[in-house]
C-alpha cells in the first residue's frame, strides 16, 4: 500500500513529479491500486535511494526500485479483480531486471480464492484469474446447502469461465423458459393443480438434456463432465416459489449460477506466449518465460496471451506490464481501491495508481489528480471531491527544439495555448488544444507533393530553388491556404519554421506548428526536401475553459497563471464537486467526463475510480498463443480447428501440415523454414502458424512452430492445446468383417487404409438403410459400418484423431 500527503504544490513541482513520496515517509492513506502507465513513487525531497519490490505499475531504474520487483492486481489492471470480495488472484514477478532477461526470470503466478455466490444460501465457490480474466477453480465441500462435494479444477489443469451469478428474482409461467447462457434454457413445463410441484425440463440447442420435478425452495442442480472432471454442477437454479393460480401457473426463481461448459485446458509444459506452464496444483498455476527477452528501447514484447511489456523509448530503463485487448470493444481502465475496513482519507488517485489520467512513458511525465478530502459515511460532501491539472513540460521529438507543454484533462493529452516569444510557464492551462502530430521522422517531399498531416493539415513544397538551399512550403487546412514560407538550410540558418497565427481563442500570435527542413535537393529530374522535424495543433477545434464551467458533477473552481522569471511554475486547473456525491452499494456515481466511481456489492464501502475505453483494433494485431514443439503426426487444437504436423523432414527443413475444422479438412501444405499458413477462425478471428525450425526430438522428428491469432479474444478459446494423434487396429477374420471406427481417419482414403494389406479385397461396402442396398466405398468416416472381406485372418492399423478431439 502506498500513502501520501502533500499539497497541490508539492505534488506538482516539476513535470516529472519530483515529489511523490515513500509510504514510509506520510500518514496512511489508500492508493492500494491499479494503474496504467503510472508515474512513479520516487524518493522524497532528500532524494536519497530506496528499494522498493512492489506498489508502482511502472519501473523505473532511475528511482533505484528493486531489481526484483512485483506486479499484482492492486498495481496492474490486467490482472483479475473481485471489487465485491476485495481479492485478487494474479502476480507476476521478474527477477535481475535490466535490459536483458534471462530463462525463468519472469514469474507468473495465479492463485484460486472463494467468492460468496450472489444467491448468499449457497455458501461459496473458487475463483481464479488466469491472464486476466475470471474462472471458475472449484466448489468446496458442502457448497450450495450441502448438495456438492468438493470439486477442483485448476489441478485437472480445467478453467471454465462463470456465466452467471446472480440473485434477482425473475418469474416465468408455465409453458414459458428461462434463457440461460450457452445455448441452454430451462423450460417450465407443468404446475401441479397443488401448486406444490413444477416438472421442469433443461434444453441445450434446442434437444432436452434433463428435466426434474422441483417444490418451492428447492435447488436445481445439472451435472455434466467437463474434460477430464467428472460430474461438475454447471447449472444451478433456486426456485424461490411455486404457484399455481385458477387462470394461470408460475414459477419464481430467486437465484441462477452457471459455468461455461466449454472450457481452457492447460498442462505443464504448455506455452502461453513466450511463457512456459511449469506446474499445476489446486493452490497454484506456475508459469515462467522460456526464452531469454530484451527489453530494447521502444518495444513492446509479447509475454503471454494479451499481456505485453511496454519499454520506455529511453536510455533510462523504464517499463511496465500492459494489457492490449485483441479485439475491439469498450473495456474499464481502473485505478486504486478504498476499502473501509483498512484505509482513511484522503484518498489521492495520480498517473502512477489511476490508469485513466494522462501518462507518458517514454518521458515519464503526468499531470493529473484526484482527492476525496473527506468522507461522511457513504457520500463525499459537496466541495471535497478535487481534481487538480498543472500544466507540464516535455522534450519535441525534434530535440533541437527543446520544450514543449502538455497538459491532461480527464485522461486526454492537451497542448496549451503558447504565444510567440513566451516563455513556456506562461502557456494557458485554459486554452487547450490537441496535440495532432510531434516527430523527427524522415519525410521526402517532391516538388510539387503534398504531406497530409492529419486532421485536415496538409504541408506542400510549391517549389525547390535552382540553388538547391531554399524550399517554399504552404501550409493548408481542408485545402485552404494558412500560411507559406521560404525556408533556407544553407549555413548559419536553421532550417525551421514556427507558424503562429492570430484569433485563437482570442490570443494572437500563437505557436501552432514547427517543421524542420534537414536537405534540400535540385536534381536534373527532381527537386526534393526533406522534413526531419514536425509538431502542429488542432487549433481550429482549440477550447477555451472558464470559471464556474460544468463538467459532469465538477465545477471549475480555479485557473492558475503560470510564472517566469527566477521561480517559474506552471498554470493548472482546478475543479470540485457541485453537490453532494453519493456511494450507493452495488452502483456506479459518475463524475465528470467518463470517469466515474464503481462501488462494490458489500456491506464495506470498497470502490474504486474508473474510465471507460473504447479499442477498434486492427486486422493486424495478433496474440501470441503457443511458442514451442509438435511432434510428427501430433497437432495443436483451438476450439474445433487442429493444426497437424503430418510429417517433418529434417534434412528438408520443412514440415507438411493438415488444418482440420471438426472432421472436415480445411487445407494441407508444406512449410520451410520461416514460411507461414494462415487460416480463417470462428468469429472473424484468423489464426497463423510460422515453423520456426525442425528437429529429430526425443521419439519423434518434431517442428518448433509459433502460433498466433488476431481479431479474437483470447479468453473465448476454450481449447487451446497440443494433443496427439491415436493409432487404432482393425481386427479381421477370414470371411466379411462388419467394422467401424472410433477416430477419425488421419486420411479417410479407403486405398490407404486397406489397400497395403494383401488379405485384403477392395472394394469396401457401406448398407444404405434409405435406398436398403449396398454402396462401395471410396473413404471411411466415423460413425459407420462397413463391410470388408479378408482371405485370411489379419489387421489394418491407421492414425487418427478421436471424435472428442475435434468435435465438441
Amino acid at each position: 500500500m502506498y500513502i501520501m500527503q502533500t499539497s497541490h504544490s508539492e505534488v506538482f513541482a516539476g513535470c516529472l513529479m519530483e515529489s511523490w513520496y515513500p509510504i514510509n515517509k506520510l500518514p496512511k492513506i489508500v492508493l492500494i491500486g491499479v494503474a496504467l502507465f503510472s508515474l512513479l513513487l520516487s524518493v522524497s525531497t532528500a532524494n536519497a535511494a530506496v528499494n522498493y519490490s512492489t506498489g508502482n505499475w511502472v519501473w523505473d531504474e532511475a528511482l533505484g526500485l528493486n531489481t526484483t520487483y512485483i506486479w499484482n492486481a492492486q498495481s496492474f489492471s490486467g490482472f483479475y479483480y473481485d471489487l465485491d470480495s476485495g481479492i485478487g488472484s494474479e502476480e507476476l514477478e521478474i527477477r535481475s531486471i535490466d535490459r536483458n532477461l534471462g530463462v525463468g526470470e519472469i514469474i507468473y503466478t495465479a492463485e484460486p480464492f472463494y467468492t460468496d455466490f450472489k444467491h448468499d444460501e449457497w455458501g461459496s465457490y473458487q475463483v481464479i484469474g488466469f491472464l486476466g480474466d475470471e474462472y471458475f477453480a472449484g466448489y468446496p465441500d458442502g457448497a450450495v446447502e450441502e448438495a456438492i462435494d468438493n470439486v477442483s479444477f485448476i489441478e485437472e489443469g480445467v478453467l471454465a469461465q462463470v456465466l452467471r451469478d446472480t440473485d434477482d428474482k425473475e418469474s416465468a409461467y408455465s409453458g414459458s423458459s428461462f434463457v440461460l447462457e450457452g445455448g441452454y434454457a430451462l423450460n417450465i413445463v407443468e404446475v401441479d393443480i397443488n401448486g406444490s410441484t413444477v416438472w421442469i425440463q433443461l434444453e441445450k440447442d434446442g434437444d432436452v438434456v434433463d428435466d426434474d420435478f422441483l417444490s418451492s425452495n428447492d435447488d436445481y442442480i445439472y451435472e455434466a463432465d467437463l474434460g477430464d472432471v467428472k460430474d461438475v454442477p454447471l447449472i444451478i437454479v433456486h426456485i424461490g416459489t411455486v404457484f399455481a393460480g385458477t387462470e394461470t401457473s408460475a414459477v419464481f426463481i430467486e437465484g441462477i449460477f452457471q459455468i461455461s461448459d466449454n472450457y481452457t485446458k492447460i498442462i505443464p509444459g504448455y506455452f502461453f506466449g513466450e511463457m512456459e506452464v511449469k506446474s499445476i496444483s489446486s493452490k497454484e498455476i506456475l508459469l515462467e518465460n522460456g526464452n531469454n527477452i530484451s527489453l530494447d528501447q521502444g518495444s513492446n514484447i509479447a509475454t503471454m496471451g494479451e499481456l505485453k511489456l511496454r519499454v520506455a523509448e529511453d536510455d533510462i530503463l523504464r517499463f511496465a506490464p500492459v494489457r492490449e485487448m485483441s479485439i475491439p470493444g469498450t473495456y474499464e481502465l481502473r485505478g486504486t481501491v478504498y476499502d473501509g475496513n483498512k484505509d482513511n482519507v484522503p484518498v489521492i488517485w495520480m498517473p502512477f495508481n489511476f490508469e485513466g489520467f494522462y501518462y507518458n512513458i517514454d518521458e515519464g511525465v503526468g499531470t493529473e489528480q484526484i482527492t476525496i478530502e473527506s468522507l461522511e459515511g457513504r457520500v463525499i460532501p459537496a466541495n471535497k471531491l478535487v481534481y487538480n491539472s498543472t500544466v507540464c513540460s516535455m522534450e519535441f521529438e525534434h530535440i533541437e527544439w527543446g520544450n514543449f507543454v502538455v497538459i491532461g484533462f480527464f485522461g486526454e493529452e492537451y497542448v496549451p495555448l503558447l504565444r510567440m516569444g513566451d516563455d513556456i510557464h506562461l502557456a494557458k492551462a485554459d486554452k487547450l488544444s490537441r496535440l495532432v502530430i510531434d516527430d523527427d521522422k524522415k519525410y521526402t517531399l517532391r516538388k510539387g507533393e503534398s504531406l497530409s498531416l492529419g486532421k485536415g493539415y496538409a504541408l506542400e513544397a510549391k517549389q525547390v530553388d535552382v540553388d538547391g538551399k531554399k524550399v517554399w512550403l504552404e501550409f493548408t487546412k481542408d485545402g485552404e491556404f494558412v500560411d507559406d514560407e521560404i525556408i533556407s538550410v544553407v549555413s548559419g540558418e536553421t532550417g525551421d519554421w514556427i507558424v503562429d497565427l492570430d484569433s485563437i481563442e482570442d490570443e494572437d500570435d500563437v505557436i501552432v506548428m514547427r517543421v524542420h527542413v534537414s536537405q534540400i535537393f535540385q536534381g536534373a529530374v527532381d527537386s526534393l526536401a526533406q522534413i526531419e522535424g514536425l509538431w502542429l495543433i488542432d487549433y481550429e477545434n482549440a477550447f477555451t475553459i472558464e470559471n464556474d464551467d460544468e463538467y459532469g458533477e465538477l465545477e471549475v473552481v480555479a485557473i492558475g497563471n503560470g510564472v517566469a522569471g527566477t521561480n517559474p511554475k506552471f498554470g493548472y486547473l482546478e475543479l470540485k464537486n457541485i453537490s453532494p456525491l453519493s456511494l450507493d452499494q452495488n452502483s456506479v456515481q459518475q463524475i465528470s467526463q467518463g470517469m466515474s466511481f464503481r462501488i462494490a456489492d458489500s456491506d464495506t464501502l470498497r470502490f474504486y475510480l474508473f474510465e471507460k475505453a473504447s479499442f477498434e483494433g486492427s486486422p493486424g494485431f495478433e496474440v501470441s498463443l503457443y511458442r514451442g514443439d509438435i511432434r510428427e503426426g501430433d497437432g495443436y487444437r483451438l476450439n474445433n480447428y487442429v493444426i497437424e504436423i503430418t510429417d517433418v523432414f529434417v534434412e528438408a527443413n520443412s514440415a507438411s501440415y493438415y488444418i482440420y475444422e471438426r472432421e472436415n479438412m480445411v487445407e494441407d501444405g508444406l512449410l520451410e523454414i520461416n514460411e507461414t499458413v494462415e487460416f480463417d477462425f470462428e468469429g472473424g478471428g484468423k489464426v497463423r502458424m510460422r515453423l520456426l525450425s525442425v528437429d529429430m526430438g526425443d521419439l519423434l522428428p518434431r517442428a518448433i512452430v509459433e502460433i498466433t491469432i488476431s481479431n479474437y479474444r483470447v479468453s473465448n478459446l476454450y481449447v487451446n492445446e497440443v494433443t496427439s494423434r491415436d493409432i487404432y487396429t482393425i481386427p479381421l477374420q477370414k470371411g466379411w468383417n462388419l467394422v467401424s471406427t472410433p477416430l477419425i481417419p488421419m486420411n479417410p482414403d479407403v486405398n490407404s487404409i486397406f489397400g497395403d494389406n494383401e488379405d485384403v479385397i477392395l472394394p469396401v461396402y457401406t448398407w444404405s438403410p434409405t435406398n436398403k442396398q449396398y454402396y462401395t466405398v471410396n473413404t471411411v468416416r466415423i460413425g459407420k459400418g462397413y463391410w470388408v472381406l479378408a482371405l485370411n485372418d489379419t489387421q489394418v492399423t491407421f492414425t487418427g484423431t478421436p471424435y472428442s478431439w475435434l468435435m465438441v
